[in-house]
């Protein structure tokens, strides 16, 4: 059985630091038969280990996937720093390190503006873009 994910974590990091997996084609990647909460935590655990960030979030929570499904899909991403996408998880999963010029700056560079929204309204964006 394999131990990480390294060959998916590389077709991210090949397909600009984005990808769309199943959650059966990381099952695989491990070796595991079945898809269970214990895979679950063993796919979030492998996916840190190799640098990578999933969202949406939920997906890979067994707290909340009570019931994981193959067919369910969830969007890779390198946690590189210097990467905006990574930047934007960042800052969406905690703004208060971030001054509003960095979430303004994030924001710009990955949805286009709305004239007038406020630091607020754009993070809020960036966390409704984060959980679809």
């Amino acid at each position: 059985m394999s131990e990480n994910l390294a060959d998916l974590a590389n077709r991210c990091r090949a397909a600009d630091g984005l990808l769309k997996v199943s959650l059966r084609e990381m099952r695989e990647e491990l070796g595991y038969g079945k898809l269970g909460k214990w895979v679950l935590v063993a796919l979030a655990e492998a996916l840190q280990a190799e640098q990578i960030g999933s969202i949406p979030l939920w997906i890979l929570d067994p707290r909340i996937n009570d019931e994981p499904r193959q067919e369910q899909t969830i969007w890779l991403y390198d946690i590189a720093e210097g990467s905006g996408f990574a930047q934007a998880m960042e800052i969406a999963a905690d703004p208060t390190q971030y001054e509003d010029s960095a979430i303004r700056d994030v924001y710009d560079r990955l949805v286009v503006d709305e004239v007038g929204m406020t630091a607020e309204q754009k993070l809020a964006r960036i966390r409704r873009l984060c959980d679809s």
